[in-house]
């Protein structure tokens, strides 16, 4: 803690998860996430993956928003690891060897007033299910407060569906928090949903269900309902500056460090 904010790290925690895993003195990577479309071997492998995994998954929930895509990805064979698997998972212990110093920043002086979300999905992204990934995050003050990455439960239909989905999920979690910080400091602040998909803002703001859409579960129009209230308000986002991208897919150094850089106030 200093006169600019308040620093969270896990420095310890992550040494000694590199150090069970003997990944201690490992050459760092620069981005966590290994790109998944490669063909992966049909032969499982000895490693305590599962216990690994477990492990970065801790991490990543609590002070690590940048490895939570990476987690993700990893997380989808705990029942049958191949050496690929096991090849990504390093990857992230590598990343961890170089950043262990790394965690988020809250300013003294971020806004108190409103609560900003970032969503945004990749369509079709898992080639086994060709199920597509919802990642958001929702900034309070200057710094993150909740983000997800996690596989969308069901088969969406075009990118317009993914984006909704993913917007649906964000708008039930920001909204809770909303209630929590409203309860806790007698205000009533203001809930910003960035979204970089004009379809999908389209469809959140009139609720107009045609042919190609009729068929999203009702439990999806839930925004709908929220923004329609006044709740929420929708705002459009250039894909460039869509922060959420971070948690959906494997990005290249240069995307990876802006919006890390945006997200956790590069803390080092």
């Amino acid at each position: 803690r200093s006169f600019s904010g308040i620093t969270l790290t896990q420095e310890k925690y992550v040494k000694s998860v590199l150090q069970k895993f003997r990944m201690l003195d490992a050459k760092p990577m620069n981005t966590p996430a290994l790109d998944y479309s490669s063909e992966r071997s049909k032969h499982p492998v000895k490693y305590p993956y599962r216990e690994a995994v477990g492990s970065l998954l801790h991490l990543s929930t609590k002070t690590r928003p940048d490895i939570a895509n990476a987690v993700n990805l990893a997380s989808r064979h705990l029942e049958e690891y191949v050496q690929e698997d096991v090849t990504a998972l390093k990857r992230i212990l590598r990343y961890l060897a170089g950043t262990c110093t790394k965690g988020i920043h809250f300013s003294s002086s971020g806004d108190l007033l409103t609560l900003k979300a970032f969503c945004d999905s990749d369509y079709a992204g898992d080639s086994e299910t060709r199920k597509s990934t919802t990642g958001y995050v929702i900034i309070y003050g200057s710094g993150p407060i909740s983000w997800c990455s996690r596989r969308q439960p069901i088969v969406t239909l075009s990118t317009t569906e993914a984006e909704y989905v993913a917007a649906a999920d964000c708008c039930k979690a920001v909204s809770h928090l909303k209630s929590l910080i409203d309860e806790m400091t007698s205000s009533d602040i203001k809930v910003c949903l960035h979204v970089d998909n004009q379809s999908a803002i389209n469809l959140i703001k009139t609720g107009v269900v045609n042919k190609r859409s009729k068929h999203i579960d009702v439990r999806y129009h839930y925004i709908h309902e929220k923004y329609s209230k006044g709740e929420i308000d929708v705002v459009y986002v250039p894909s460039e500056h869509q922060r959420a991208d971070i948690f959906t897919k494997p990005l290249n150094k240069v995307k990876f460090d802006q919006h890390c850089d945006f997200i956790m106030k590069i803390v080092e």
